[in-house]
């Protein structure tokens, strides 16, 4: 039995490039997206970075190209993905960005009746910043306050036990 994935394989689950633009939302999508990929295609841990690294392109190839030169090729390519994914995160998410999208997130409100866009920059943001949000409870109290007046009080006299619960009710309040 083969174990492990080739490129090709890994290439066929449709990973995402990365360029190293669009902040850390965009940085976060991303990873949650090759996690995906690499549970999909079945990559062995030691193959990881080298296919990972695959999808670079633009500034963050040249950065990755850096990295090599400067750790030298073994320590580069012998970084595990979640070692990667730390030092882009410290590269790609700016200590001021994430206080900017913290501040963001403190004051989430729903606009109008966009409860669509709404709950997608609630998910966004809550990813980027997990520790506002954890526990569950405090994820369900952050959204629920950002609702709209209309179903804000109706949203929370339901008492739901988890954000998806909180969320179905509020489209469904929406709508």
């Amino acid at each position: 039995m083969i174990s492990g994935c080739t490129y090709k394989q890994f290439l066929d689950c449709k990973p995402l490039n990365f360029d190293g633009t669009g902040g850390a939302v965009s940085f976060v999508r991303w990873t949650e997206k090759t996690d995906s990929v690499i549970r999909m295609s079945k990559c062995p841990a030691e193959q990881r970075v080298t296919y990972v690294t695959g999808l670079f392109i633009d500034g963050a190839l040249s950065w990755w190209n850096l990295q090599v030169q400067t750790k030298g090729d073994e320590a580069a390519y012998g970084l595990t993905w979640e070692e990667l994914k730390e030092i882009m995160r410290k590269k790609y998410c700016s200590r001021s960005e994430i206080q900017r999208l913290e501040t963001e997130f403190w004051n989430l409100k729903m606009v109008g009746s966009d409860i669509a866009g709404y709950v997608q920059r609630f998910h966004d943001l809550s990813r980027v910043v997990p520790y506002l949000v954890e526990p569950e409870f405090k994820r369900i109290e952050r959204f629920i306050w950002g609702l709209a007046p209309e179903i804000l009080s109706l949203v929370t006299s339901s008492k739901p036990t988890d954000i998806a619960d909180a969320i179905d009710l509020a489209v469904s309040l929406t709508e």
